[in-house]
């Protein structure tokens, strides 16, 4: 296969795993932190009161939800890729869903400081495994 359809291939997965990934963790999260009565998603102040009533744990869920996610995403895309590069470019569209969620929803201030860095670290750590063990291969 052309590298360069290799590298399309590998981006494609690697978002479509990322972000099946990030659902379904997102999901459980729901799941596990349901509220009795719905919430009005169109009215911004009913959103926010649900969210300030949230405990950490749901909180803690979504973080765990956007590592999982670039990791094993960008892991795939790297793997199928054989580059890097498809992996840097799920790590960033992946990185971008999660900067846009947090603009979409209110969250907490800690939680704006803390989604980029888990994202980031996650892509970083990715991208670092997959470098590292190609080099193993290699040798």
């Amino acid at each position: 296969m052309h590298p360069v359809l290799r590298g399309v291939v590998g981006v494609v997965a690697g978002l479509i795993v990322g972000a099946v990934l990030v659902g379904a963790v997102q999901m459980v999260a729901h799941m596990m932190y349901a509220t009795v009565t719905p919430v009005d998603r169109t009215d911004r102040a009913a959103v926010e009161r649900f969210i300030a009533a949230l405990p950490i744990g749901a909180f803690v869920m979504i973080l765990l939800a956007y590592f999982i996610g670039t990791f094993v995403g960008s892991s795939v895309a790297s793997r199928i890729g054989r580059s890097t590069i498809p992996g840097l470019i799920v790590a960033v569209l992946l990185f971008g869903g999660a900067l846009s969620n947090l603009f979409t929803i209110p969250h907490p201030t800690w939680m704006i400081v803390a989604v980029p860095l888990v994202s980031g670290t996650a892509g970083f750590m990715a991208l670092k495994l997959s470098s590292a063990l190609r080099s193993v291969a290699a040798a």
